[in-house]
């Protein structure tokens, strides 16, 4: 599979698991939208909904599919362990959540 094809699938995914777990969880649920910033070595994963805007969720290695954690708005987290998963393996995702706990266990 390519990798902007699996990219969008991955993104597809996650507002589906944000928006699903706001149905579930607030009292005023909300519609998140996920949309991909691009950068020359990683995109940036970022969403928003209807209060929040433009908050960073994950970076996605171009050349790999790898997963990582933000550091920052600018740049992942790329000390240690920092791999978290990747897009081209969705039981590395299964457990996304729209706060991002998921990329720091």
């Amino acid at each position: 599979m390519s990798y902007d094809k699996t990219l969008i699938e991955f993104m597809n995914y996650l507002e589906g698991r944000f928006t699903e777990e706001s149905n579930l969880r607030d009292r005023s649920p909300d519609k998140y939208s996920i949309r991909m910033v691009k950068g020359r070595r990683f995109d940036r994963i970022v969403y928003d909904n209807s209060y929040d805007f433009n908050r960073i969720h994950c970076f996605v290695e171009r050349d790999t599919g790898n997963i990582y954690k933000p550091a920052g708005w600018r740049a992942p987290h790329t000390k240690g362990k920092c791999i978290r998963g990747s897009i081209y393996d969705k039981e590395t995702f299964k457990n996304a959540d729209r706060f991002g706990g998921w990329l720091y266990l």
